[in-house]
């Protein structure tokens, strides 16, 4: 379980790196903002 809990939080700092913001970086991953915030 812990493993896919890093990788989800691996794929949102990456696209929050590509991206620079948790708004587009959540609708990329089509996840909630909050959701993104919390990873």
């Amino acid at each position: 379980m812990r493993e896919e809990l890093d990788f989800k939080s691996l794929r949102f700092f990456s696209a929050l790196y590509r991206l620079g913001n948790v708004s587009p970086a959540a609708d990329a991953l089509d996840i909630s903002q909050p959701t993104g915030s919390l990873c």
